[in-house]
């Protein structure tokens, strides 16, 4: 089963419920139900949004109150101390399969957006009201290549000595800044103890290799089991104490490597357009500024005479 790429799955951890059957919100009310569960409702932009977009976003959000599997999240203070927890937004894009990432899970809810930077723009726009909000720290992990001091040369033989067991990282090439920026990702998350109180991650290794080599390619493919095995023993093992929300964003440049679509140049075709209508003006004006010339000219040259009748005898 592939993914419905017109959306994204979210998950919440720890998540004691399963709903009967995972509800479907739009961005605006998974923003403002991420405000609700940070305590910081007062300061969200919903209520500058227009009447039909803040009452979409609030109905949407009761809704989510309202749900079984949702009730234990939607009524946790998250500023107290007896019950607050640590807490992180994990946000991965170029999801092809969610089930094989996360194979006996279920979604929390589905979120009608397929745009990772979205998600991200909601996360850290939560860190900054969480952050007025209180006294707290935050931070957004750097994933990227120079986020760390060690050399790619180790980072690489890092990766591979710790999955060589579970998945085959021949298929994996060093060379490829793709599949580099997949393993320095991986090896930055892999035993990172996520320890500010409200974490943001953003992970694009997947779709930086659904890019580079297509969803159903092998190093695609052993790289789903890679980030599986991080979510699964790292993310939430080493996490359980804290309350995670993951954000598994589709892939959806499902572009085969054939030749490429020509490409209009719009540019090319309007100066085209434009220059044919100058002379199509021109040589209109042209002919007209002739044939009144001639008409001119013709008329200057007509002798006007007086014709008299011939006598009648």
């Amino acid at each position: 089963m592939t993914f419905d790429i017109a959306r994204s799955n979210v998950y919440f951890a720890p998540m004691n419920e399963q709903a009967s059957q995972t509800p479907s919100v739009s961005l605006n009310t998974f923003s403002t139900w991420m405000a609700h569960l940070m305590g910081t409702s007062e300061t969200h932009s919903v209520f500058h949004w227009k009447d039909s977009h803040r009452q979409e976003a609030l109905e949407g959000v009761q809704a989510l109150w309202t749900n079984p599997a949702l009730k234990e999240l939607a009524f946790v203070d998250p500023f107290d101390s007896n019950t607050s927890t640590k807490k992180s937004m994990v946000i991965i894009s170029g999801v092809h399969h969610p089930e094989a990432l996360l194979p006996e899970q279920s979604p929390s809810l589905y979120v009608d957006n397929n745009d990772a930077q979205d998600f991200v723009d909601v996360a850290l726009d939560t860190m900054t009201h969480y952050t007025e909000k209180s006294n707290v720290e935050t931070q957004k992990v750097d994933c990227t290549m120079t986020s760390v001091d060690t050399k790619l040369e180790q980072i690489i033989d890092s990766f591979k000595a710790y999955y060589d067991h579970s998945v085959d990282t021949n298929v994996f090439d060093t060379t490829n800044k793709a599949d580099q920026a997949f393993m320095v990702e991986i090896e930055k998350l892999r035993g990172m103890e996520l320890t500010k109180d409200l974490n943001v991650v953003e992970m694009t290794g997947l779709e930086q290799l659904a890019k580079a080599h297509g969803a159903q390619s092998a190093a695609y493919k052993e790289a789903q089991k890679v980030v599986s095995d991080l979510i699964t023993n790292d993310l939430m093992k080493q996490q359980q104490d804290q309350q995670m929300t993951l954000v598994l964003t589709p892939f959806t440049n499902q572009i085969n490597k054939r030749a490429p679509v020509e490409k209009i140049n719009a540019v090319s075709d309007f100066q085209l357009l434009f220059w044919t209508g100058v002379f199509l003006v021109l040589v209109v004006s042209g002919v007209l500024a002739f044939v009144y010339q001639l008409g001119n000219s013709d008329a200057g040259n007509v002798v006007l005479t007086t014709t008299s009748l011939p006598k009648q005898d």
